[in-house]
């Protein structure tokens, strides 16, 4: 198949109707580096082949299917890419709504680890108090038994020194008898 025919088949599959069969040439050297002897030589003036209007209309039409085949693809590439943005638009839903389940338990765990640690504290402050209660309660006992236990040792100290006195009066008399 040459490019000419691979050209009429793509053209006829768009739907393009008057395929011009030769396009006219300005260049009067060819693919191949010969001259076209179809075509002046350099030294007579160049002159176009002027196109017919249904050569005209057919360019034309070219050029309107190769602009509606890129805009087609175009427009299947952007349908694509908002296909995908849509999917990854409710993916990213779904992750926001686990992000806000998420949170909403961390934040009950937060508010649970507050209310405990707010427990603990009034709870520590409480042992800290009956503590200091019971040691002053403690001294104050310990104080009070000690006043008790001065006052017996006192009294005792008193009965010594009257029974010291009872006997050395004993002695004083017994000597003076002698």
């Amino acid at each position: 198949m040459t490019i000419g025919e691979a050209n009429k088949a793509f053209y006829e599959s768009m739907g393009v109707k008057n395929i011009p069969t030769s396009l006219p040439t300005t260049n009067p050297i060819l693919f191949s580096g010969q001259y076209d002897q179809t075509q002046p030589t350099s030294d007579a003036p160049v002159t176009t082949n002027a196109m017919t209007r249904e050569e005209m209309t057919a360019r034309l039409e070219l050029l309107e299917a190769k602009s509606d085949a890129r805009l087609s693809r175009f427009e299947e590439r952007i349908d694509q890419a908002i296909g995908e943005m849509r999917r990854d638009r409710v993916d990213m839903k779904d992750e926001i709504r686990q992000l806000a389940t998420d949170f909403k338990s961390y934040k009950l765990q937060i508010i649970v680890a507050l209310v405990a640690t707010g427990v603990a504290v009034v709870l520590g402050i409480a042992a800290f108090n009956a503590t200091v209660l019971s040691n002053m309660v403690a001294s104050f006992e310990a104080g009070r038994n000690t006043a008790s236990a001065v006052a017996q040792a006192t009294e005792q100290l008193n009965q010594t020194q009257e029974q010291l006195k009872t006997i050395q009066a004993t002695l004083e008399k017994n000597q003076l008898k002698k």
